[in-house]
Formats: structure tokens, C-alpha cells, sequence
């Protein structure tokens, strides 16, 4: 078992995180902290085949706003807990949950970047604290040493995120920091 802690002063959040592989990995995140002077906890279990292609997401937000969130991917598909078919998001293999930094790993592992090559992906976004979720466009590219530029087409965001020898985000700049691994 890996465990990974995460600050952002940004969002006043700290996040740890454990990922174990037993045939898959199952990794579980716990975000507190407070978000626009509100308190705030998120706990997310990602599941996801020795590729790290995700199968299933579960999301409980406890804020000023409660809920919960459940997709799973079966044969390139995405379903809810109810059965129900999101076709919008047929094309997204990764997820981002906008709270963590560790949905960054996911595609960085997935894709195997050589240093100077660039991938477009499509993504299901989770803007937490909103019950809601998407389809994005991201771009990562690296840039050798574990930096890989980061590029959320629907936003126009960019940043060039640091990671370790493990695909972990090490320095978001101006957002996360991991202080524990």
C-alpha cells in the first residue's frame, strides 16, 4: 500500500490518499478543509485495471451541499449506480475529480508520455463541490523529469506539474503540494 498526503493552500484542503493493487488498483482519497468559508470532506474510490483505465468512481461530498456520485465503465460505456447510460461521455477513458491532484496520475501512468510527446484526452470532470459531472478536453505533455504540461482545453487552463519517480504530483504549482509520501 502507497500513501500520498496533499495541502493546497489554494482551497484550504489537505488530502491523503492510499492506492493498493490486489489484481487492480483501488485507491482512496479523503479531502477536508473548507471551500468558500464552508467546511468541507470528500471521500473518492477509484478502481482501475492494471493500466490504470479506470472501472469504477464513487464520490461522497459533504459540504453545504451533500451527495453522492457513482459511474462505472463497462465495454467503453459509462453507467450510474442506477444502470443509467451517460453517452456524452463515451469518448472520456479518465476521470478528473477537480478537488485532488491524484486524478492527474491517472492519465500520466495511462499514457506513458516519452519526453517531448503530447496527448489530447477526453476526460469525465468532476466539479466538485457541484453535483455535477462532464466530458473535457485535456492535454498532457512531457516535458522530461517528471514535468508534464497540463492543459484543460474547455477552460483554457495550463499549468506544468512536477511528479515523482511514481507518476505522483509532487508540485501543482500555486494549488497542491504533497508533503508525505
Amino acid at each position: 500500500m502507497k500513501q500520498v498526503v496533499w495541502q493546497s493552500d489554494l482551497l484550504s484542503t489537505t488530502e491523503m490518499l492510499s492506492i493498493e493493487y490486489n489484481g487492480e488498483y483501488r485507491a482512496k482519497g479523503k479531502i477536508t478543509g473548507a471551500l468558500k468559508n464552508h467546511p468541507l470532506q470528500v471521500s473518492y474510490e477509484l478502481v482501475m485495471d492494471y493500466n490504470w483505465h479506470i472501472i469504477s468512481v464513487a464520490i461522497e461530498v459533504k459540504a453545504e451541499k451533500s451527495f453522492k456520485l457513482f459511474l462505472e465503465k463497462k465495454n467503453g460505456k459509462w453507467y450510474d449506480l442506477q444502470g443509467k447510460y451517460y453517452p456524452d461521455l463515451d469518448n472520456a477513458i479518465d476521470v478528473d475529480i477537480s478537488l485532488t491532484p491524484f486524478t492527474n496520475t491517472l492519465p500520466i501512468k495511462r499514457l506513458k508520455l516519452t519526453e517531448g510527446k503530447k496527448e489530447e484526452i477526453t476526460v469525465v470532470y468532476f466539479d466538485l463541490p457541484e453535483d455535477m459531472f462532464k466530458a473535457v478536453t485535456q492535454n498532457y505533455t512531457n516535458m522530461g523529469k517528471g514535468l508534464y504540461k497540463y492543459e484543460n482545453i474547455n477552460k483554457g487552463f495550463t499549468s506544468m506539474i512536477q511528479t515523482n519517480e511514481d507518476g505522483f504530483v509532487v508540485d501543482y504549482p500555486g494549488i497542491w503540494q504533497m508533503v508525505s509520501s
